[in-house]
């Protein structure tokens, strides 16, 4: 018969390994946030009824790309600070999506087709 070993494991350190299993998947989420809106960049300047107004309908790939970059460069030091401002340049993605006129005009007009 095999003999059951228990490995004890304390609460404390449980914490310390879901916190950083927790802080793990942040550097994994900026690139795909950076990667969204450099496929939005590429979308929009494929379609003629952006460059009407090219500013606000580049705005949101400009968002992200800010809020990767800041969130890359305050993980170590500011890790909640980091989560937050990703989050909230994906918030800000997508308001300024639904801000956008031609957007919606596109996709109601190519909806019937």
């Amino acid at each position: 018969m095999a003999s059951e070993e228990r490995i004890a494991i304390s609460e404390e350190n449980l914490n310390a390994e879901i916190q950083d299993l927790r802080r793990s998947l942040l550097p994994i989420l900026w690139p795909t946030t950076l990667a969204i809106g450099w496929a939005w960049f590429v979308y929009v300047l494929t379609k003629p009824w952006s460059l009407e107004m090219l500013g606000l309908n580049l705005a949101p790939a400009l968002g992200l790309a800010l809020a990767s970059y800041l969130a890359s460069k305050m993980y170590e030091q500011h890790y909640k600070i980091a989560c937050w401002t990703l989050l909230f340049g994906l918030m800000s993605f997508v308001v300024l999506l639904a801000c956008i006129p031609g957007l919606v005009k596109s996709y109601a007009a190519n909806w019937h087709r």
